[in-house]
């Protein structure tokens, strides 16, 4: 099975269904006392796909199929090397793609929810592979072991936080109140802990495996990297500027407009604050922007007359008073951008190398699963 999943594709955000909640606790429990089912509230409820498992069940458990009976069924999506992905846990996975989607038209909606279901299902595969081989890996040793004992303390802390929010965010007190407003959508808490919690597990897990790649990189292969790509760090003449405008209008003629301007430029050179005269005294817009001006390029600065003044002037110089037929404009230089390449200076070098890392990461990250696929028995069920 071909994998396309990197470092930050195996992360399916359980943070996004919280914000996708569709009811608070009092409508959750509300419909649930009208009769309401999970079936109902879930997204695959007109799809025609499964119906949802119990929730708040063990994964690895049954939902009972018939009272009758008292037989027990699950669907087994995918197995890897004898440990099973559920139907429940890959709804878990797509809830908030499948509610973005539920009201596109057929066939279209199908096709779509095929899609996401694949993608999810291998993503999910891909994690457990990683699982089984860090699992198997960190138990053979004493030290591997309290590894293990962190890494899953710690993704239980961080689902924690997790679930404070979604409480705060459906207006929830309790976690029972939660379970009923999942229980409502055809989810289950225990189900999107499970996926928090083994997700982070991974990622740490990834982390540290390909950690010891990304560190050899140095300010070698920044300076490699910034002579060979040089088009990619090229400037362009820009200018980032302040503007006050004083109307002629509102100060009864052009000539009063001009002796308050000069008024506000002494203020300015004896230490005023910029944005803070522009905030009192500006007569056009700049003052909701704290006083900058508009356009930074040739060609794009307004007003235009305003232009040729700007690209003379030094950084923090305030420039001589543009005037025009409806007043006048009080400008400053604030920074100037020349064109040309980018010094390599030390933020240049922070970025380079954060570039590099992620780069090597992703390509590691792939290597080391497709390693680890190749050494797992995977079973995908139709």
């Amino acid at each position: 099975m071909r994998s396309s999943t990197c470092a930050g594709a195996l992360v399916i955000s359980v943070t996004t269904l919280a914000a996708l909640l569709l009811v608070g606790c009092v409508a959750a429990q509300s419909s649930l006392g009208g009769g309401k089912t999970a079936s109902d509230a879930s997204p695959y409820a007109s799809s025609g796909s499964a119906r949802p498992q119990k929730p708040e069940s063990d994964p690895a458990a049954a939902a009972p199929a018939s009272p009758l009976t008292g037989e027990f069924a699950v669907r087994i999506r995918a197995k890897v090397n004898g440990e099973a992905i559920l139907d429940e846990e890959l709804r878990n996975a797509v809830f908030p793609e499948l509610i973005a989607i539920r009201n596109k038209p057929e066939p279209q909606k199908s096709a779509l929810q095929q899609e996401i279901l694949n993608r999810a299902l291998e993503h999910l595969i891909d994690r457990e592979v990683v699982l089984n081989e860090a699992f198997s890996k960190l138990k053979l040793t004493p030290q591997g072991q309290k590894v293990l004992q962190n890494l899953k303390k710690s993704a239980g802390k961080e689902f924690a936080k997790i679930v404070r929010n979604m409480k705060k965010r459906a207006n929830c007190t309790t976690d029972e109140e939660l379970k009923q407003i999942l229980l409502v959508q055809g989810q289950s808490l225990q189900g999107i802990r499970r996926q928090h919690e083994r997700t982070f597990m991974v990622t740490e897990y990834m982390r540290y495996r390909v950690i010891s790649f990304t560190d050899r990189l140095g300010l070698a292969d920044v300076t490699e990297y910034y002579s060979q790509h040089q088009n990619e760090f090229q400037t362009v003449d820009s200018v980032q500027w302040l503007d006050i405008f004083v109307s002629a209008i509102k100060h009864n003629g052009i000539e009063e407009a001009r002796r308050f301007a000069a008024d506000l430029v002494a203020r300015l050179r004896a230490g005023d604050d910029f944005a803070k005269l522009a905030d009192k005294h500006d007569d056009g817009d700049s003052r909701f922007r704290a006083g900058a001006g508009l356009g930074q390029h040739r060609g794009e600065i307004r007003p235009p007359e305003c232009e040729p003044f700007l690209f003379q002037l030094r950084d923090g110089q305030i420039g001589p008073l543009v005037e025009l037929s409806t007043g006048i404009h009080i400008i400053k230089l604030a920074k100037r951008e020349h064109a040309g390449l980018m010094p390599l200076d030390a933020k240049l070098q922070n970025f380079i190398l954060t570039k590099l890392k992620n780069q090597v990461a992703e390509r590691e990250w792939k290597r080391i699963l497709k390693e680890m696929k190749n050494r797992a028995v995977i079973e995908i069920y139709p």
